[in-house]
């Protein structure tokens, strides 16, 4: 009887470690499938910054809504994100490319921008989805009003925080307002 149960242990003990195995590489292969890949969710090209050389994000093209900008693309270090939809086209009733421009019109609610970016363009983060975004301690200028179309959004408001020791930029502790200092 007890070499009986002692064969039962041991298949119950392989078969488990077989479904163990399996079940690990299938969530490991569709892990593999739906990582973000920087060099496929951006848009980007060549951009210059003062006397700073890297790439500019004119397009974020993935699905995921937590995202951090990567610090590098094509090799180059992301130094801009680019402008989205513009007010001026809309002030002037031009008909204006509401495709995703920055991350205007994309799925992102919570941004995280990466160090090393210098400048955001008009309208580049002017995203109604858009609850979170913490800018980079690197971060030098705002380009008109990059968060323009956040009056849209139909949540609470958006929380901004400013990494610390950026010379530029802070939140106003009474009303959370980011203050250029």
């Amino acid at each position: 009887m007890k070499k009986l149960l002692q064969r039962k242990r041991r298949s119950a003990s392989i078969l488990l470690a077989t479904l163990m195995a399996f079940f690990l590489f299938v969530g490991l292969s569709a892990h593999g499938q739906g990582a973000p890949d920087p060099e496929k969710d951006y848009a980007y090209e060549p951009y210059t910054y003062g006397s700073a050389n890297g790439v500019i994000i004119t397009t974020y093209l993935g699905n995921e809504k937590v995202v951090t900008t990567p610090t590098h693309l094509g090799g180059q270090p992301v130094i801009a994100i680019g402008p989205g939809v513009p007010r001026v086209l809309i002030d002037q009733d031009l008909e204006p490319d509401w495709g995703a421009k920055g991350f205007c019109n994309t799925p992102v609610t919570d941004l995280t921008i990466s160090e090393g970016v210098l400048f955001i363009a008009d309208a580049g983060l002017g995203n109604d989805a858009l609850i979170r975004i913490s800018l980079p301690a690197s971060l030098q200028e705002l380009g008109g009003n990059p968060f323009f179309a956040q009056y849209n959004a139909p949540h609470t408001e958006l929380v901004i925080t400013v990494a610390a020791g950026n010379p530029t930029f802070a939140i106003e502790p009474n009303s959370g307002a980011l203050i250029q200092n």
